[in-house]
């Protein structure tokens, strides 16, 4: 068979022969290999000169085995003879025999140690391939290379090949002498060859110094690895332009002297070139090409820069695996940078496990080095206490290491140490000067830094414009966080113009990079419909993306699509699954939700108000307006936490003080209320009005109260009703039933009732208890509609379902009274109690008179007087009223005629019409005073003239007897017909009696 290549090896070293076969015809090159390529029935002896004769270049496979093999000696004479290069692949670390050394020691060898041999193969592909292409080597043909031994050749010899593959010795000198031709028993033809092979090298090694022989003054004939040396030499000092100008492309051509020698260290150079565009085109594929065949070569330098190639996706497609093949393969070699990078990707778990044990390994191995990126990275771990306890102060001391060789990542934490109090007292001047040091060598995060502080007033006044141009620093980089910060800044019109389409732009450059807060910030431009049209698909896509790499806002603004069912079907359980996840990492409003969510019992919770008050407590700990006020809330009702207007107020204020109006209305209640602080109608008034400037419909709805009823203000109708119609145009219920109520008593506007139902009605649909119960009042009543008790009492029990005291009571009396329902003393008792319990007076007087008649309860004085004496107490006048009765007859009590004209009399000052009846009795009885029919008199007439039935029918008694006063039959009459027609039958009877005619009663 044609081929290129004859591998001579030892049948014990067999595999490694095999190897170099399978690598070499996989990269195009024909081989022959016995075995394999001796025809059957041809001798073995035969076959293998007849190959020698036939190929291009010798692959010595070489070990201890070869120097022991005598057959091997022969083959590589042949090859000697026949003028073929020898390329010696050396497996094993051993010096050639004599004889062998004869041959071979000009020749440039190829170690393929230490071990794997795979990572030598390509390199040995690599050499043979060049020097088949060199003039060195004879083109494919049987014929000899030479027309006859000793003439002159039209080129240079085997040195040649093996100048083009490198060296790493002299060459010998040359031998001297003739030979007749070869033949397979006669002696090496060696005094021929080898000065024609030296003479050929020496051509070859002047050739490839292109004039430079000058560097080896005292070598005839210098290697090929002392021409790499003096290539490399000049190829730094152009490159880094020392002693002649900068000129990567004089670099390129020295670098690449070296590297067709076969030199790593320039075969890495040439790397460098295309990896970072200098002198030739940025090409990080042709980077990878030649970072490989120096890796492949063992350098440690090549394999760290084909790592960073993997780990950044740079002329190979992003591996991390890979990276960590190659950053070990240095690493183990000791090369710092590489045990950084290595200890890098354990730290972020890329292309391996997550392993902090081992990022503190290798970041030791390096900073012991002295090696600042490891420096730094043991401070990391220090800071975060990973791998190692957390201790700030070993953090500071290894990045100061890192930072006194100036390195900015050092730099930069340094400043966040300071920023954020960590091992050092907080300094956010000195934070700057740090961050300044990073900044000025261009590092993207310090930029970014410097732009938080600026925004947020820290070690500098806040200058929001300064803030937009650090961030712009760092987003020019790249910078994800810089971009997003930039586009945050956009978005709210801080530092630049308010401008959407940009904060878009530039949260989606961050987005590119998986930035979570610029996913976050796209989510809300969405979800607001801000510079782009609304779309809340849209928004929960990138929120999700922010959430799934853990970001709490997004989390938290998540649960809110949930819980609002925007963008996706409303699901409580999901959004108190998002709260949570949020809230564990700390996120404020998150916390605050999963309160609301406690508080209201949703997302399948149960309602725990003690678990929403520890919610609200963390976010309202730190600072969150809306969990202070709610907090308050609890205090202020005694929710889950022990009732305390002091404890409610002081956090209405915190959160008030931050401008959040809802507190300020809160504060304002407060005031007016003289909870937990005395009674100021001023100080209302003012808080109410912040809260109403900011739109706070409840705050709007109460200053109208306050200028309604004239309280810390002037008394103006026109300014309450402008305030309600405020709140109202926020479909807030109580001031829609406000203004019902100023129609209804012409307060401001002209008296009207149908305008008063109108309003009542639209808080009523709205839920609102006391519209409901002032709509059912105008049923009873018949204003603005047809008097119609059954839809009073329809509107009565919707009210009192919601548990409004008022609506109660009056269910109570409809149930008493048998109105538009059967007449139910126990449904009464039942109602009048609910509404009593709640404080409500006339409920609780009502109550009191079931039991003092034992109607729907049993008879109970003593519960009687009870719920008299609850009344009383909040100043009702018929309870009062009801306590002298009890006093007067002695029912559960010792009769007491002072104490009941005590009780009767507190009732009369507030105009109790019955009291006033009460009391003429007893001065016309004599009971517990002189009797004195002239004031008992005075009492009922008090009572008559207001169209008491009873003090009427009195009077006239008086006025017919003559006591207290002359008889005056007329006026007895008179009074009798009045008491009759009201209904009293005792006076219809006395009518009768004194005039032989009926008086007809008027209802």
């Amino acid at each position: 068979m044609a081929h290129d290549v004859f591998i001579s090896y030892s049948s014990k070293d067999k595999a490694a022969a095999d190897a170099a076969c399978n690598v070499l015809e996989r990269n195009g090159v024909r081989v022959w290999i016995a075995p394999r390529d001796i025809l059957p029935g041809v001798g073995w002896a035969e076959s293998l000169i007849a190959a020698i004769s036939n190929a291009r270049v010798m692959v010595l496979v070489y070990s201890s085995n070869a120097n022991a093999s005598p057959q091997i000696e022969r083959e590589v004479e042949r090859a000697i003879n026949k003028g073929l290069p020898v390329v010696p692949f050396r497996v094993e670390d051993v010096a050639p025999s004599a004889t062998l050394e004869y041959f071979i020691s000009e020749t440039h060898w190829l170690d393929a140690f230490p071990p794997p041999l795979e990572h030598h193969l390509e390199r040995l592909a690599d050499a043979v391939k060049r020097l088949l292409a060199s003039k060195f080597v004879q083109p494919g043909g049987n014929e000899p290379r030479f027309a006859a031994e000793g003439a002159p050749r039209d080129g240079a010899e085997t040195a040649g090949g093996k100048a083009a593959v490198g060296g790493d010795a002299p060459p010998r000198p040359p031998a001297t002498g003739a030979s007749s031709a070869p033949t397979a028993a006669a002696a090496p033809p060696r005094k021929i060859r080898m000065p024609l092979i030296a003479a050929a090298a020496a051509i070859v090694l002047i050739i490839v110094l292109g004039g430079s022989l000058f560097a080896f003054k005292d070598k005839m004939f210098p290697s090929p690895q002392d021409v790499a040396a003096s290539a490399l030499v000049n190829g730094d000092k152009y490159r880094d332009g020392k002693g002649v100008a900068q000129d990567y492309g004089q670099a390129m051509t020295w670098y690449r002297k070296a590297a067709d020698l076969g030199d790593a260290v320039g075969q890495n150079a040439i790397g460098d070139l295309y990896a970072n565009g200098q002198g030739i085109g940025k090409d990080p594929v042709e980077a990878m090409i030649w970072y490989r065949k120096a890796a492949d070569q063992g350098l440690p330098a090549a394999e760290n820069n084909l790592g960073n190639l993997y780990a950044n996706g740079r002329g190979v497609s992003l591996d991390f695996a890979q990276a960590i093949v190659w950053y070990r393969k240095a690493a183990d070699q000791g090369y710092a940078s590489a045990q950084a990078s290595l200890a890098n990707l354990f730290v972020g778990g890329r292309g391996v496990a997550q392993d902090y044990a081992q990022a503190l390994l290798w970041f030791r191995k390096a900073a012991d080095q002295g090696d600042p990126a490891g420096e730094a990275g043991v401070g990391y771990l220090y800071a975060s206490g990973r791998g190692a306890p957390r201790d700030y102060a070993q953090a500071m001391i290894w990045y100061r290491k890192a930072a006194d060789q100036n390195y900015a990542t050092a730099q930069n934490n340094i400043g966040f140490l300071y920023a954020n109090g960590l091992g050092v007292p907080l300094d956010f001047a000195e934070a700057m000067t740090w961050y300044r040091k990073a900044a000025d060598q261009n590092y993207s995060v310090a930029e970014d830094n410097i732009g938080a502080l600026y925004e947020h007033g820290q070690g500098v006044a806040q200058d929001y414009a300064q803030a937009a141009e650090w961030y712009r620093k760092a987003a020019d980089q790249g910078n994800s966080g810089g971009q997003s910060n930039l586009g945050r800044l956009y978005a709210d019109g801080k530092g630049a113009p308010q401008d959407y389409s940009q904060a878009m732009a530039w949260y989606r450059r961050a987005a590119d990079q998986n930035n979570p807060m610029a996913e976050s910030g796209l989510g809300k431009l969405y979800a607001d419909g801000k510079g782009v049209a609304r779309d809340d698909a849209q928004a929960m896509t990138w929120y999700r993306r922010a959430a799934d790499q853990g970001f709490a806002p997004a989390q938290n603004a998540l649960g809110d699509l949930f819980a609002n069912g925007e963008g996706v079907p409303r699901d409580d359980a999901q959004a108190l699954s998002w709260y949570r996840k949020a809230a564990d990492q700390g996120n404020a409003d998150a916390q605050t939700n999963l309160g609301i969510f406690y508080a209201n019992g949703r997302g399948g919770v149960a309602q725990d108000y003690a678990l929403a008050a520890d919610w609200y407590r963390k976010a309202a700990d730190q600072g969150g307006a809306t969990a202070q006020n709610n907090l308050g809330d609890l205090y202020s009702n005694g929710q889950g936490v022990a009732q305390d207007d002091s404890q409610a107020l002081a956090l209405y204020r915190k959160a008030a003080n931050q401008g959040y109006a809802p507190a300020e209305a809160s504060v304002g209640y407060f005031a007016e209320r003289g909870r937990g602080g005395p009674q100021d109608y001023a100080q209302a008034t003012a808080w109410y009005t912040k809260a109403a400037d900011a739109g706070n419909a409840v705050a709007q709805n109460n200053l109208g109260l306050l200028y309604m009823n004239g309280q810390g203000v002037t008394r103006d109708y026109a300014k309450a009703m402008a305030l309600f119609q405020k709140s109202a145009a926020q479909n807030d219920s109580a001031a829609i039933d406000n203004i019902g109520y100023l129609y209804a008593d012409g307060r401001g506007v002209a008296q009207s009732w149908t305008q008063a139902m109108t309003w009542y009605r639209r808080a009523a649909d709205l839920g609102n208890a006391i519209a409901q119960a002032d709509v059912g009042d105008l049923y009873a009543n018949g204003q603005g509609v047809q008097q119609d008790y059954a839809q009073a009492l329809a509107w009565y029990r919707k009210a009192a379902e919601q548990g409004n005291a008022a609506a109660e009571n009056n269910l109570g009396f409809y149930y008493e009274k048998g109105r538009a329902v059967a007449q139910d003393y126990n449904q009464a008792a039942i109602w009048y109690r609910k509404a009593a319990d709640q404080g409500h007076t006339i409920a609780q007087n009502n109550l009191g008179v079931l039991y003092m008649n034992g109607q729907g309860v049993a008879q109970d004085y003593a519960q009687a007087m009870d719920w008299f004496q609850k009344a009383a107490a909040q100043g009702n006048a018929a309870a009062q009223d009801n306590i002298g009765f009890l006093y007067a007859t002695g029912h559960g009590v010792a009769q007491n005629f002072a104490e009941a004209m005590t009780w009767y009399r507190k009732a009369s000052d507030q105009g109790n019409i019955l009291a006033a009846v009460d009391i003429g009795d007893l001065y016309r009885d004599g009971h517990g005073v002189a009797q004195d029919y002239a004031q008992a008199l005075d009492w009922y007439r008090n009572a008559a003239e207001q169209g008491n039935p009873d003090g009427q029918f009195d009077v006239a008694s008086l006025l017919e007897h003559g006591q207290g006063t002359a008889i005056d039959m007329t006026q007895a009459i008179g009074w009798y017909r009045r008491a009759a027609e009201q209904g009293n039958a005792a006076a219809g009877d006395a009518v009768k009696r004194l005039t032989g005619q009926t008086a007809t009663s008027k209802k």
